[in-house]
């Protein structure tokens, strides 16, 4: 298989999760494009919001965006791991399914 080449515009459709949540994954794709770095689509996605607990059983949300250390992913038979994931804007709707757009910095 040839490696990608970062002065192209490439794309990984497959399966995303985070470390340990393999039941998690959500279909999506990863896209490179030179001018902008990293974007993963989600096809439904995980919970973007932070919360905080104010007092037992009672959440706050808080202001921000949900980042993810790491997730894993498999995507045309390649093991992919992307690191520092941002979560910047909730719910995109598509075509009456939910979408998560996540970028990495």
């Amino acid at each position: 298989m040839d490696k990608p080449l970062l002065s192209e515009l490439r794309t990984w459709r497959g399966y995303w999760w985070p470390p340990g949540e393999e039941d998690k994954a959500m279909p999506g794709t990863l896209t490179y494009r030179p001018d902008e770095g990293l974007v993963l689509d989600l096809i439904g996605g995980w919970d973007t919001e932070i919360r905080q607990e104010v007092r037992p059983g009672v959440f706050a949300v808080m202001e921000g965006s949900r980042r993810w250390p790491v997730l894993h992913g498999l995507a045309e038979n390649r093991e992919i791991t992307i690191l520092d994931c941002l979560a910047p804007t909730p719910c995109l709707a598509t075509s009456g399914r939910r979408k998560n757009r996540r970028s990495m910095s």
